[in-house]
């Protein structure tokens, strides 16, 4: 599984076994722990979010550090990048650009745009939002963004931003998304309701 490009529908040619329906349970062969510590952590890493990149590397938001942390294909950690403030999930934008979902405290909410280049994480641009920002998904040029009771859409290019669902009926009913392959489903976790 761990080659596969997303989960969904697998179709198998030939005189292969044709694979299980969506309801099988996988048993799970073989895992792997990797540490993703750095010297200046000070408490054990808290993992908001990861997103692979197209050049197999993979960026992580540590939210207990306040960090993004670069791993390269071996699962080793080659660049870190402070975050201001919490990063709640990450998530591709492009080839070697990704978006990470900040709040803090003081209510200030926003996603911010980086890019790795040459092993470095930079910090392209900023936007701000007037919602919570706790999950994140990008399709199409648009950025999917849950706000733990509301979900909303970002147009990429001019950042601007419109609701397009909320549910009230708790706290944490539109916590994480993810939008299908073909754009024409999105996901979401609802936590109040199981």
């Amino acid at each position: 599984m761990s080659s596969l490009e997303l989960l969904g529908e697998v179709v198998c040619e030939g005189g292969e076994k044709p694979l299980p329906g969506p309801d099988h349970l996988f048993e799970v062969e073989k895992h792997v722990l990797h540490n993703v510590k750095v010297a200046d952590d000070k408490h054990t890493c808290g993992i908001t979010g990861i997103c692979r990149l197209v050049n197999e590397e993979f960026l992580l938001s540590d939210g207990r550090h306040s960090k993004l942390k670069l791993l390269n294909r071996s699962y080793q950690i080659i660049s870190t990048g402070d975050v201001p403030d919490w990063p709640e999930d990450v998530c591709r934008t492009g080839q070697r650009e990704a978006a990470v979902a900040v709040d803090d405290e003081e209510d200030r909410h926003k996603i911010l745009l980086v890019c790795v280049k040459a092993g470095k994480i930079e910090h392209i641009r900023t936007i701000k939002c007037q919602h919570l920002c706790v999950g994140l998904a990008h399709h199409g040029g648009h950025l999917y963004i849950a706000a733990e009771n509301a979900l909303y859409v970002y147009d990429m290019a001019g950042g601007q931003g419109r609701q397009l669902y909320s549910d009230d009926t708790g706290q944490d009913t539109v916590y994480k998304c993810a939008v299908s392959p073909d754009g024409s489903r999105i996901y979401i976790t609802n936590n109040t309701n199981h």
